[in-house]
This record gives structure tokens, C-alpha cells and sequence, in this order.
């Protein structure tokens, strides 16, 4: 077997030959030292192998610091420290030996070892790979395509957009960088990831290679009474077509509050030479969609993985965040990689939103057997932190999280449980005990929703059946035979068949198979007692 070694890249140039080998594009002219910009030298890691070529290493990864925005107390949010995985490359000579496997291993170690670090995110080159080492799919992102002059109508958004003012500036002008993150961090919604300072110089920097034929990247600021309040990161394409122009206008994301969003989505599809204007990075839920009529209104959508998330340390991890309803459940852990994991954990989370995780005796009510999948070694890859939004070019996706394409500004919820490298395996319910129900994301399998957010489920469990609820009224829940997940808090309507005039944020299971609490953004709330069918 192949003895590899990880720790600290001693030699930068080596280092930069290895990724300019794996990912093969155009060779720079810069210095080492600017095209590694935003890159601690602390945070460069290589695999080594007796034997292996001087002139590159074997293996590479690195890691921008970064925070995650988590649920937090009162419905708010609170920023926590993530370890954003990127630049990670197999040299061609060296696949299928386990460098792979024993870089994460090592990187897992690492996050481990960090004070108050617990969670791991990327941007998956090849989604195929991560999920055999713990990390799971968070949240999806679109690129929604509009014409140019296309109407976006919010009524109850209008005043506060006309109070919004917004100035044009390109990425390398000063200060950018350091605009971008302070807006960014005050307007980061649930699952964004934030860089340092030197992460966004990075994605300002322009190099000649990246600006051959292409506009200088853009960058639209929103201000309200002097103060900026959002951005819009875009670049235009120069084309004419029969004498006419039929330039695309790309926007990388659109940050602020939705007021602010809504002004500057306003002023993008209102360039002139300008014919279509996609915007990258918009969240599974976001009210674009809504604004510019509904996705048959728009020039065309796009989807794309997000955010993908691996809980390094699981119990701090899952106390690191707030619970939207009390709980009491034990996890059974399988996780190789990390093997500090493993064992019965028992989550308890009281109304407050605050969890404790304990190492606990086989003695349950409600318990959940969980495995991260068995890792092994994985052809030529890389990955880049999930950042808040970055340019699509090369060098700009290398500097995007994860596996440099595109990343995402508002992923949805982080660490459902596919997020967290946990893949339930069975549900079992000591005899004389009801199913444990307001678990927000232990057990769904594909849940990636915002609390208060539609969504569908997939795990069920006994004694709870419904599947159709037409819910724009609070007081009728229609019935048909599907199954949703009881172990959640919310009972989606993405599953929904059909709906009335509005979309209708969620159903709360309060009581098992006793009352729903439907909340209803233009009926208000209200409770309704479950009939003989949902039983």
C-alpha cells in the first residue's frame, strides 16, 4: 500500500504547478504570490509520496476562513466559523491511491482540531465524489434568464425600493473588496458563507489572461442615505447580431434585503446594448421568481448543486445552532473518516431553540441509526468554499467555494441532514412510544429548507399519513392517500399537486396526528384538527 503523507505545502511554486496540472487552463503570468491571493499559507496543504515528481505534488487542497450564517436565537441568525475547502487536485499520475481519501482525512483532522471549527463546505467540481466522504448536498441554486425591460412587480416593496440609489464601480476599484464583505456580512441570509478580507480581494483581482476580449467585472452598489446596502456583481458580453445588439449581461448575485435586491434587479435589466440578463446564484425559494411572473415568465431557468456541508464535529456542530422546536432523539453514528463521531449521540432541544448533544447508553424512546458512506479513493478532483457569489471565469472560480463553479449566495437551510454526511438508514420506535415529531432536520433526506419555507420530506414514520393538503385556506385540509414525513417540522407544499392563488410558507405538525397549525402569508393562521384520515 501507498505510504502518503499530508501536511503543510512548503513550496508555493510546486504548489501552483500541481493545480495549474490538474485543472489544466491557460498558465498565468503573474507571481506565485498574487494568483495564491486570499489563500493563507497556513491553509495550503499537499499529500507527499517517495518517490513522486519534484516539480509538483501528488495531491493539494486548501482552505479560506470563512463563517456560515446558521439558524440563531428568536428566528435570527448567528455567524459561525467554516472551513471553506478549495483547490483541491489529484495529480493524473497519482489517482486511485487514496490521496484523495487521506487529504479529507487529514482536513477533517484539522477542522477538528480548530477551536470553535466545526463544519466543512464546499462547491463540488464533480458531485459524484463528496458524498463518499460525509459531505452532503445543503441547497440548490438557479440562473434565471430575463429579457431585457422585463417587468419585476412587488407592490409592497415599491416605496422602499425608490428609496434605493445605485452607483456603478468596477472590481479593482479601491476599497471594493471591503465594501463587498461588510455588505455582504450585514445581508447574509441563512446558509451564505463569508470570506475575510483577502477572499474578496482575491475575487477582485483581474488578470490580463482573465480580460482578454471581456468587460473589467462590475459592481453595482445599492445605497440608502450614503450608506451601501447591497451589490450586484455582473459583466456584459460585447455581440451584435444583424446590425442589432444582443449583448448577455451575467450577474454573479444580488445581495441585500429584498427591497434592495428588487431595486437592483430593476436597474440590471435596464442597460442599454443589453438583450438577455441571467442572474447566477438565486436560491431555490427566492422571490424573483415571483416577481417576474411566475418561471414561465422568465427567459428560461437553470439548477445547479449549491452548497454542499459536512459536520466535522457533529455534536458541537448541532449545538452550534438554534432549534426551531423542542426534541429528544438518539442518533446512532457510523463515520470512519471521523471517528470522534461515532457512537449513540442523544440531541435534546428545548423551546428555547437550545440543544445539548451527549454521548448517551442504548436506553431510548425515539433512536435513528445514521452512517457517513465508507470513503474511498476518488479520481482527479477539486473543490472550492461555498462562497456568497464570484465571478465564473477561471481564475474567479477557483476562487469560488467549492469545486469552482458557481457559488451561491442564499443556500438554503445548511445541515439538513444530507448536508451533515448522516444518510438515515432505519427509524426505530420502542414499543409504547409515538415517533418523535418537530425534529427540524435529523432523518429527511432531502430536506434543504429555510425554517418557515415549503419543502417536502422523505422520511416517514408510523402512525402519520397525509398526502395532499390544500392549505390557502386555514380552515380546509383536503386529503389524499401520499405520505409526508412526520419527523420534521414541516409538512411542504413543493409536494403539493395543486394550490391556489398563492404559495403557503408551510404546515407545522404540532401534536402528532392532532392539529396542524397552518401559517398563511395572506389568510394569517390558524389551527385545524386532523381528521380520521391522517391517521
Amino acid at each position: 500500500m501507498t505510504d502518503i503523507k499530508v501536511g503543510m505545502a512548503t513550496d508555493a511554486d510546486r504548489y501552483l504547478a500541481t493545480d495549474q496540472t490538474v485543472w489544466f487552463a491557460e498558465v498565468v503570468s503573474a507571481p506565485t504570490e498574487e494568483q495564491l491571493l486570499g489563500l493563507p499559507v497556513d491553509q495550503r496543504f499537499a499529500a507527499e509520496i517517495d518517490g513522486a515528481d519534484e516539480g509538483t505534488y501528488p495531491g493539494v487542497y486548501g482552505v479560506f476562513p470563512m463563517t456560515l450564517s446558521v439558524p440563531g436565537a428568536h428566528a435570527g441568525l448567528r455567524q459561525v466559523p467554516c472551513a471553506g475547502l478549495t483547490w483541491v487536485g489529484v495529480h493524473p499520475d497519482h489517482r486511485r491511491r487514496g490521496v484523495l481519501t487521506a487529504m479529507l482525512r487529514h482536513h477533517f483532522e484539522q477542522v477538528h482540531a480548530e477551536p470553535g471549527m466545526h463544519v466543512s463546505a464546499l462547491h463540488a467540481s464533480e458531485p459524484a465524489i463528496y458524498g463518499r466522504h460525509g459531505y452532503g448536498l445543503a441547497s440548490l441554486e438557479l440562473v434565471v434568464s430575463l429579457s431585457r425591460g422585463a417587468t419585476l412587480t412587488a407592490p409592497g416593496l415599491d416605496d422602499a425600493a425608490k428609496t434605493i440609489t445605485t452607483r456603478m464601480s468596477t472590481a479593482t476599484d479601491p476599497g471594493v473588496p471591503g465594501r463587498l464583505r461588510e455588505c455582504h456580512l450585514a445581508y447574509a441570509e441563512l446558509g451564505a458563507v463569508v470570506g475575510a478580507l483577502e477572499y474578496y480581494e482575491r475575487v477582485c483581482q483581474q488578470l490580463p489572461e482573465h480580460l482578454r476580449d471581456k468587460e473589467p467585472w462590475r459592481v453595482l452598489f445599492a445605497r440608502r442615505d450614503g450608506a451601501d446596502v447591497g451589490f450586484a456583481a455582473f459583466r456584459r458580453n460585447d455581440k451584435w447580431e444583424h446590425a442589432r445588439p444582443a449583448a448577455t449581461l451575467d450577474a454573479w448575485a444580488v445581495v441585500g434585503e429584498p427591497a434592495t435586491r428588487l431595486a437592483l434587479l430593476r436597474r440590471l435589466v435596464d442597460f442599454d446594448l443589453v438583450s438577455t440578463v441571467k442572474i447566477g446564484t438565486v436560491g431555490a425559494d427566492d422571490p424573483l421568481l415571483l416577481w417576474a411572473g411566475g418561471p414561465r415568465a422568465t427567459g428560461g431557468i437553470e439548477t445547479y448543486d449549491s452548497l454542499w456541508i459536512r459536520l466535522v464535529d457533529l455534536p458541537e456542530a448541532l449545538m452550534g445552532r438554534a432549534w426551531s422546536a423542542p426534541c429528544d432523539v438518539v442518533l446512532d453514528v457510523v463515520d470512519q473518516a471521523a471517528p470522534w463521531n461515532e457512537g449513540r449521540w442523544r440531541v435534546h432541544a428545548d423551546d428555547t431553540g437550545t440543544a445539548t448533544v451527549e454521548r448517551t447508553t442504548p436506553t431510548y424512546a425515539s433512536r435513528s441509526r445514521c452512517s457517513v458512506p465508507r470513503t474511498s479513493a476518488a479520481p482527479t478532483c477539486s473543490a472550492s468554499p461555498a462562497p456568497a457569489w464570484s465571478p465564473s471565469s477561471a481564475q474567479a472560480q477557483r476562487v469560488s467555494s467549492g469545486a469552482r463553479s458557481g457559488p451561491t449566495s442564499r443556500p438554503q437551510q445548511p445541515w439538513a441532514s444530507s448536508a451533515s454526511g448522516l444518510r438515515l438508514l432505519r427509524h426505530e420506535v420502542a414499543e409504547g412510544h409515538q415517533p418523535v415529531v418537530g425534529v427540524e432536520e435529523l432523518g429527511a433526506g432531502d430536506q434543504r429548507q429555510q425554517p418557515g419555507r415549503p419543502h417536502s420530506v422523505r422520511e416517514r414514520l408510523p402512525g402519520l399519513r397525509v398526502d395532499r393538503l390544500c392549505c390557502s385556506d386555514p380552515a380546509r385540509v383536503e386529503v389524499d392517500r401520499q405520505r409526508v414525513a412526520g419527523g420534521v417540522e414541516h409538512v411542504g407544499v413543493h409536494s403539493v399537486l395543486r394550490l391556489d392563488d398563492h404559495l403557503v410558507p408551510g404546515v407545522q405538525v404540532r401534536h402528532l396526528a392532532q392539529r396542524l397549525t397552518v401559517r398563511d402569508p395572506m389568510a394569517g393562521q390558524g389551527e385545524v384538527a386532523l381528521t380520521a384520515g391522517l391517521r
